[in-house]
Formats: C-alpha cells, sequence, structure tokens
C-alpha cells in the first residue's frame, strides 16, 4: 500500500490497463467481485490465445497452425499467464497482436494498426518499449523501409501521448505524461534499484531454474536456436 500511495503521489503508473477493466465492468454489469474478477480474466486469456493465433497464422504455414496452437495451449504456464491481469500479460497480447500487422508491409494501414497496438502496449508496461525498440530496430536493418518505420514511429508515439494523456487524466484528474514521471523517479533518481539489481546474465539462468528443468532448458535452447537461425 505504501509503494502503491508513492506511485500515485509521484504520477509514475499508467491508468490505461484499469481503465480497461473499468469498462469491462461497464459493459458487462456483474456485481459480484468474484465473478467479475473471472470475467476480467477469461478475456486476458482469450485475447493472449487469440495473440498466439494471429502469430502462428502470419509465420506458419496453414499446415503446422493447428499442431503448435494446441502444443502452445498446452504448455502449463502460457495459460497461467495469459489469465492473470497483470501489466505483463495484456502487454504482451497487444504486442504479439501488433506484430501481426507490423509484419505485413503491404497495407499501409497495417503501420497505424500496429503503431497504436504497440503504443497501448507500452501504455500497459513501459518495459515492453525495449522489444517495441528491438522489433523496429530488427526491421530497419533487414528491410530499410524508412518510409513505414517513420509513420509507424509517429503512430507509436501518438497513441502514447493521446491514449496515455487523456487516461491518465482520467485516473489523475489532471495532464500528465506518466512515462517521463517513471523514468525521472525510477531512473533518474535511481528509485528502482531499492527493489535489488541483478547482472545481465540473471535473466538467462533463471528461466531454466524456474521454468521447470528440463523442460525449461529445452525451451530455452528452441528459442536462441529460432534466433540463431533467423537473425538478421
Amino acid at each position: 500500500f505504501r509503494s502503491f500511495n508513492c506511485d500515485y503521489h509521484e504520477k509514475i503508473r499508467p491508468w490505461f490497463q484499469t481503465y480497461i477493466y473499468y469498462l469491462l465492468s461497464f459493459l458487462i454489469p456483474v456485481k459480484n467481485p468474484f465473478l467479475l474478477a473471472t470475467v476480467i480474466r477469461l478475456f486476458n486469456g482469450l485475447l493472449g490465445w487469440y495473440s498466439i493465433t494471429l502469430l502462428l497464422k502470419r509465420f506458419l504455414n496453414e499446415k503446422n497452425q493447428a499442431k503448435y496452437l494446441l502444443l502452445y495451449s498446452c504448455i502449463w504456464f502460457v495459460p497461467f499467464l495469459f489469465v492473470r491481469t497483470s501489466s505483463e500479460s495484456l502487454s504482451t497480447s497487444l504486442f504479439f497482436i501488433g506484430l501481426y500487422f507490423f509484419s505485413d508491409r503491404k497495407k499501409q494501414s497495417n503501420s497505424y494498426l500496429s503503431g497504436l497496438l504497440w503504443g497501448m502496449s507500452f501504455l500497459c508496461r513501459y518495459q515492453m518499449g525495449i522489444a517495441i525498440f528491438a522489433a523496429n530496430l530488427f526491421y530497419l536493418l533487414k528491410y530499410k523501409n524508412f518510409k513505414f518505420l517513420i509513420r509507424h514511429s509517429i503512430v507509436v508515439i501518438a497513441s502514447i501521448l493521446l491514449v496515455g494523456g487523456l487516461v491518465d487524466y482520467w485516473g489523475y484528474g489532471q495532464w500528465v505524461i506518466s512515462p517521463v514521471n517513471y523514468f525521472t523517479e525510477n531512473i533518474l533518481k535511481s528509485r528502482a534499484s531499492t527493489f535489488g539489481t541483478d547482472p545481465v546474465w540473471y535473466y538467462l539462468l533463471r528461466p531454466m531454474i524456474k521454468g521447470i528443468p528440463p523442460f525449461s532448458i529445452l525451451l530455452c535452447f528452441a528459442m536462441f536456436s529460432y534466433w540463431w537461425k533467423r537473425k538478421v
């Protein structure tokens, strides 16, 4: 509670995800809080499942789509993580759906849709900015389509400022740019370091340990193998 009160006072947290659930409570008039929590979890889970379906549709041939969708659905932590009402789950779903449109450069409208979705993904969790930057950098190095990239980046920034600004005004009651406040408090003032610091290799080893070996080791190996074969 103390941390939440400080976050609210410093205005560093976005209200976007809260607003999504607030709208759901009006669209589905459920008074029982436990039932409402179930509805929100179902929303998150279905959105996550839909995002994976779109990715498989984009990057796999039709013959293998159903097989891999079943495989992903049966990996225990995939549905578990998607149904959680966390910023990680919703931001990942929005990022995957945006990636579906981002990877198709034939339609100009896709740059607007992917930019809007990635901006909202960032508003759910600021750390998704790293994934957004990496995807844009990959696209720039591989395709060198500056026009598409500039148009897409403008939409991402506009989505963050306009959608985020309006929703944060609803939550805080005044105009703020919460990502700037977050950067100031956690990076410039080093507030984030009070929660602990870890070396880079922590994020390489921890998934293998916490993800139930040897299953987690096979998954990490498959991930790096896929990345290595498709590097720029």
